[in-house]
């Protein structure tokens, strides 16, 4: 009786079923894998065997006969419930990756702001400190300007030229 509680469900506590509102997603993800509802049909068939051969002898009780039938039932019940919650995410995901690969743009997420679309990092102007004018550069063989200093790289000087 103590397997009762740890036993079945694999379905039950391991089955991520696709949301409600999955249509109008623009992802999501849920388990598309039957490998928890076979293991608890397996499982299931196992503990059906196992009642069914010593029911069969006369020397089980009915206690166990009781124990193991309700836990072959929660298997299989688990079982029948993750094949059903696994086959609607593989159609939940079908029906995304139509609508993902349909031309056209995807509807809007949230409230268009006024005035159309705008690029956040460009509304509030240039960042503080740019300079309004951008600098030109000026050759390397100039040099710098005041000092004259030559401003090429010490390789660029010794170079013959």
């Amino acid at each position: 009786m103590a397997q009762l509680g740890i036993g079945p469900g694999c379905s039950w506590f391991f089955v991520d079923r696709a949301p409600v509102d999955h249509a109008h997603r623009r992802y999501f993800d849920c388990t598309s894998t039957y490998a928890p509802a076979v293991g608890d049909a397996v499982i299931g068939g196992l503990v059906v065997a196992g009642v069914l051969g010593a029911s069969a002898e006369s020397s089980t009780d009915s206690q166990e006969t009781v124990e193991g039938t309700a836990m072959a039932a929660a298997l299989l019940a688990s079982a029948a419930v993750g094949f059903m919650w696994v086959h609607e995410c593989r159609e939940a995901k079908q029906d995304l990756a139509r609508r993902i690969l349909e031309p056209g743009p995807f509807p809007p997420v949230g409230p268009s702001p006024p005035g159309g679309a705008r690029d956040p990092w460009l509304a509030a102007g240039p960042p503080p400190g740019t300079p309004a004018v951008p600098i030109s550069r000026q050759p390397a063989d100039a040099g710098v300007q005041g000092g004259g200093a030559d401003a090429r790289l010490p390789a660029e000087r010794d170079v013959p030229q």
